[in-house]
């Protein structure tokens, strides 16, 4: 210890602010502060200012550079102990604020000097979207990803390689749309946060109306970004592109031979239209900042919030908002006092993408008439609107009569008039009731007394993960490198949460309010985690491919080895680590994914349907002995009290297994580096960070739940062999293929 304070580059946290963290300028008002905190605390007291938080939480954090909430910065202050006895009544500061002569007979407001604020400073709510939108395309790009019916191997080798983006059709189009909603959906829910008066309905309304906006901006951005200036192919999604020369090959297989060519037609001019907002953004050239606030005014578009009475305030107040910051942004950030053409562009480029969404749903109404089937729903190909009397049906259950009294109607666009016959058809084609959610009596959802899962203060966002739990909101910043850990397992986490969401059937609406309220775990079934698992491969993979710092000094295949021999331990880590966050202590409910729960009184459900009746019982008995396994350790877990800088440090340190690249020398080597400085790491976040310089016990702990997870790993695999004998694998060998290599 002696060593490291003697070491210049070791700054001594004694002469540090307590409150934000910058160069101490001594004791003020009985605190070690900087001299800015002092001044702030001294202007509150002496002007006896009444503050409101920013986010109307009270629990901002306060550091230097992220000072600007002021309600938070002053309890800190009182927390801390500054004594307000101790300030006398003179003026502020003159290096912090302007002078500012009064114009009447009260005391004005204190000015900011704006030469000493940050850019994150002077265009707060810009730059806190511009970090949700950045995230929400790094989670849709890996959501792409696992739309994918290859092999593991074949999904391991494109997100390794990063091949060239296919040619988009409608089939994949259906797919992919139905699996990146559930981020558009966290997006709106994330962007509209500080906003907890709207009302459900009202939420729709504005997530429903933006989201073609959203993706005419997705098209032409994507554009301006990836491709050249001359080119004739433009982006559809992130992974996906379009040839205006060859649009007939998004329809082939999808409509009748005689519509393809018009339905091509339109869609070439719905491109050419987009194309215009593509030129108009190489014109502009606009930075992040910008594109963030045009998102935030698409959103709060005036046009739709006329359709709200309750909206049209709300909407003017938060376009207002966007305004001002925007202006400031423009004057000092980019330096420019007149900024009318910039904004007057930036505003062009707004009314392109509203024309644009409104033409694009119009040729919707055309591509319905053309029959253009909406993808594949409860195990059939079918048009939404017979999807949508299917699942009314279904949950709105009634005794139709046919209306010829024949049962044998004739079922075609234009005569569906009779219900019985047209569910009859639906049912002879191999619609499956149990696909749809919602249903009556249905038995994947929790039963009424089980146990709600826990609210908590880390609750795992799509897209806006929770920060590490620290146990001292002064403490000194988490280490670099365990940094950058926690920023990945958080983008894994939310990668993950929205497949699940996205292979989940039900409307947009259902989707919507599971998202958005506070729906209740759905019981995992055997098919439904099969369905899962090859979903989240890709962004497994890339997850494993984004913490390997040196990964590419390997070769392809001994990637390839070491990603399958960490995946067992990574499902075992994940069962406990969303147990520990999601249920209460003494809870028999054992969350078995992020959307799924394993219920230890119930485990028969996980079998039912898919191996034959005599086997479910012995399974159900080994399932259980694996959960009950997986419980014990999420008891160590809560005895611990572990960190999320824990839990990351811990999935890399169980990647990095010693055991796993036994006969892999370079693995070993590279490994044992990486090890190093984990362990390093974590030394120094117990000390200065949770303030413990005895942590043995504390890593000790640590590295206990390391080799629980690794056996409960092993006893895993050792029952898939007993799974596989059962012929549980006979329908999908995916998982059993996958884990047992």
């Amino acid at each position: 210890m002696e060593k490291l304070l003697e070491d210049p580059g070791v700054v001594d946290e004694s002469k540090l602010c307590k409150v934000c963290q910058a160069a101490s300028d001594g004791s003020h008002f009985g605190v070690e502060s900087c001299r800015a905190c002092a001044a702030f605390f001294r202007r509150s007291v002496v002007l006896s200012k009444d503050y409101i938080c920013r986010q109307q939480g009270g629990m901002c954090k306060i550091y230097k550079g992220t000072r600007m909430c002021r309600k938070c910065r002053m309890d800190k202050c009182r927390r801390l102990g500054m004594i307000s006895d101790q300030v006398q009544n003179r003026p502020a500061e003159k290096e912090t604020f302007l002078e500012c002569s009064p114009t009447s007979s009260t005391t004005p407001d204190p000015v900011y000097n704006i030469s000493k604020l940050s850019p994150s400073q002077i265009a707060p709510r810009l730059y806190e979207i511009n970090d949700i939108f950045k995230h929400f395309l790094s989670v849709q790009r890996s959501v792409e990803h696992s739309v994918t019916n290859a092999t593991h191997r074949d999904v391991f080798d494109t997100v390794i390689q990063k091949v060239e983006r296919p040619m988009a059709n409608f089939p994949m189009m259906c797919r992919l749309a139905r699996a990146i909603l559930p981020c558009v959906i966290e997006f709106v829910k994330s962007v509209l946060a500080p906003l907890p008066e709207l009302q459900p309905d009202e939420l729709w309304h504005i997530y429903r109306q933006y989201s073609p906006m959203l993706w005419m901006f997705e098209t032409s951005y994507f554009t301006y970004k990836y491709m050249e200036p001359d080119s004739t192919t433009m982006m559809f999604t992130q992974t996906t592109i379009v040839d205006l020369n060859n649009t007939r090959y998004f329809y082939e297989g999808s409509v009748a031979e005689h519509n393809v060519e018009t339905m091509s037609n339109v869609m070439r001019e719905c491109y050419l239209r987009d194309c215009d907002a593509v030129r108009q953004l190489r014109s502009l050239e606009p930075t992040e900042i910008e594109i963030s606030a045009l998102m935030v005014i698409l959103l709060w578009d005036q046009n739709v919030a006329r359709e709200k009475p309750a909206l049209i305030q709300i909407a003017s107040e938060q376009r207002d908002i966007i305004f001002n910051e925007l202006s400031q942004y423009y004057r000092y950030v980019l330096n420019l006092p007149d900024y009318a053409v910039r904004l007057g562009k930036l505003m062009c480029i707004y009314s392109s993408l509203q024309n644009n969404a409104s033409n694009f749903k119009e040729e919707l109404e055309l591509f319905n008439m053309m029959n253009l089937s909406d993808g594949n729903h409860f195990g059939v190909e079918a048009c939404r609107a017979c999807a949508a009397f299917f699942r009314r049906c279904i949950t709105l259950p009634k005794p139709y009569n046919c209306t010829q009294k024949s049962n044998r109607c004739r079922i075609h666009k234009g005569t569906r008039i009779c219900r019985k016959c047209r569910l009859d058809k639906c049912r002879r084609l191999g619609m499956a009731t149990e696909s749809v959610q919602n249903r009556p009596a249905e038995q994947e959802s929790l039963p009424e007394t089980a146990e709600e899962p826990k609210q908590t203060a880390e609750k795992i966002s799509t897209i806006q993960p929770s920060a590490p739990k620290l146990p001292d909101s002064s403490s000194k910043e988490v280490p670099a490198y365990l940094t950058g850990l926690v920023e990945k397992f958080r983008h894994y986490l939310s990668v993950q949460k929205a497949v699940e969401y996205s292979i989940t059937e039900g409307s947009q609406r259902d989707l919507f309010d599971t998202i958005t309220g506070k729906a209740k775990k759905r019981l995992a079934k055997f098919n439904t985690v099969c369905r899962m698992a090859r979903s989240q491969l890709s962004c497994t993979v890339d997850y494993v491919h984004s913490v390997w710092p040196n990964g590419m000094k390997l070769e392809q295949e001994e990637l390839w080895h070491h990603c399958k021999a960490f995946m067992p331990t990574f499902w075992m880590l994940g069962c406990a680590y969303y147990t520990y966050k999601e249920m209460e202590p003494g809870s028999r409910l054992i969350m078995f994914t992020q959307t799924l729960v394993m219920d230890l009184d119930n485990i028969r459900h996980f079998y039912e349907g898919a191996v034959p009746e005599h086997n479910v019982a012995t399974m159900a008995n080994v399932m259980q002995e694996s959960m009950l396994r997986q419980l014990h350790v999420v008891g160590r877990m809560r005895e611990l009290k572990v960190t999320e800088v824990e839990i990351a440090a811990l999935t890399t340190l169980l990647l990095w297994d010693a055991d796993a690249a036994r006969n892999h020398p370079n693995i070993q080597k590279i490994g044992a580096g990486e090890r190093k400085k984990i362990f390093d790491e974590l030394g120094r976040y117990y000390r200065f960070v949770l303030n413990e310089s005895d942590y043995a016990a504390r890593l000790g702990g640590l590295m206990c739940l390391y080799s629980s997870f690794q056996g409960n790993a092993f006893h895993f695999k050792e029952e898939l062999e007993l799974f596989n004998m059962m012929n549980l694998f006979k329908q999908d060998t995916f998982i059993y293929d996958f884990l047992k290599h």
